[in-house]
């Protein structure tokens, strides 16, 4: 079986609070986007589960979140003496705040489902043990992702008009956890009141498919403490601004930024630019 696995962008990113256990709450709206990992999935009767890449960047063992997915995948199921041999073909940047390798474990579990059909309705929920962005990448499309990204409410979005983007990455990744915690030791500031009220501003504009108003809603609470680590991050926006981005953002924990463009043409015309400059960049549009 051949599964894509589509990266996604976070067009809001609000910290809402820590539970005791550590993990942050948040309040994002998520997008899937049309930048593809291609995952291949086998079963095998040894029991054993097998990884191998295109890019050898990638742990090919219990590391990798493939075989994470694989293995909570068969212990949830009750399935013994399976196992699964999985290609990963990787175009999405690794450690870029893009749930590359989320979304991969994702593709590998649907993957899993259709083949043994073990799991159903249980699937989301198992997932969510296996990483924070796995139940959206499950879900996939635009969603709500509350609570620790494990709450998720479909967001209605038109179609009228499809969303053309550049995803950019100019430096090297960064660690989740890493800036997580920077977040937590410069915070002064109670989390911003205005979260519910942006975020339905945004969700309104997705409704209607007004592009200028999602990108007037755009705001990632990560952005300020990664680019003090990474300085590139600014940089990339203001190059993709002056590129004729309507907006441009900073995805996740970083460090890619993706700029939204008022047509396909532009989103291209940017990305051949950047990319002239030396810079990793992709054109892709919303699913």
């Amino acid at each position: 079986m051949r599964l894509r696995a589509p990266a996604k962008i976070n067009l809001t990113l609000d910290i809402t609070g820590v539970r005791e256990d550590g993990y942050h709450l948040i309040s994002s709206v998520m997008q899937q986007v049309s930048l593809y990992d291609t995952v291949e999935l086998r079963l095998n009767t040894e029991g054993s589960i097998r990884i191998s890449s295109n890019v050898r960047y990638i742990p090919c063992d219990g590391r990798n979140i493939c075989w994470k997915a694989a293995e909570r995948y068969f212990q949830a199921a009750g399935l013994t003496g399976v196992g699964a041999d999985i290609y990963i073909r990787k175009i999405i940047p690794t450690s870029a705040g893009l749930a590359g390798g989320s979304s991969d474990g994702a593709a590998v579990m649907l993957g899993l489902e259709q083949l043994t059909h073990a799991l159903g309705p249980r699937l989301a929920e198992i997932s969510g043990s296996v990483g924070a962005d796995l139940p959206f990448c499950i879900k996939g499309g635009t969603c709500l992702c509350e609570g620790i990204g494990d709450i998720l409410t479909p967001v209605f979005r038109s179609r009228s008009n499809k969303i053309h983007i550049a995803v950019a990455k100019n430096t090297r990744g960064l660690s989740t956890p890493a800036i997580y915690s920077l977040y937590d030791s410069k915070r002064r500031e109670p989390p911003v009141p205005d979260t519910a009220t942006n975020t339905e501003r945004l969700v309104r504009a997705l409704e209607r498919g007004d592009i200028q108003a999602v990108c007037g809603c755009m705001r990632n609470a990560l952005e300020e403490v990664s680019a003090a680590e990474k300085p590139e991050i600014m940089q990339l926006k203001r190059e993709m601004l002056s590129l004729g981005a309507i907006n441009a953002m900073m995805s996740g924990s970083g460090p890619s930024v993706f700029g939204i463009f008022p047509d396909e043409d532009s989103a291209k015309y940017c990305v051949r630019a950047l990319k002239s400059r030396g810079m990793t960049a992709y054109h892709a549009y919303f699913l």
